[in-house]
């Protein structure tokens, strides 16, 4: 299972439909307490595609909130944002700036799953 956090609806809608197709399941929370919560309630997912910049709790506190949970500390999380970040944070799986290759996703996806 994929988790993807991520405010947009409509990505979250194209991306998880895509990664359905691909035979992914997926998981999608509109911000990070959404995410927790469901951690918290479900499967552990094999990767976390994360958004940085979201309402409510954005993705810089949910990494962190992870990363101080010993149960959920090496999940894999890749950035999936158009944050101006030029590297993924430190413990991070991977970063993929928006708009990204639908193959440069499935790859990552991939490699995790």
């Amino acid at each position: 299972m994929v988790l993807l956090v991520d405010d947009d609806e409509d990505i979250r809608q194209s991306i998880g439909d895509l990664l359905l197709a691909k035979g992914y399941p997926v998981i999608t929370a509109a911000d990070g307490a959404e995410a927790l919560s469901i951690l918290a309630n479900a499967t552990r997912p094999c990767v976390v595609l994360l958004d940085l910049v979201m309402p409510g709790m954005d993705g810089w506190k949910f990494l962190a909130a992870i990363r101080n949970d010993p149960s959920l500390s090496t999940l894999p999380v890749v950035i999936v944002s158009a944050h101006a970040a030029t590297h993924a944070p430190t413990g991070c799986a991977g970063l993929l700036r928006k708009p990204f290759e639908l193959d440069d996703l499935l790859h990552i996806v991939a490699q995790h799953c």
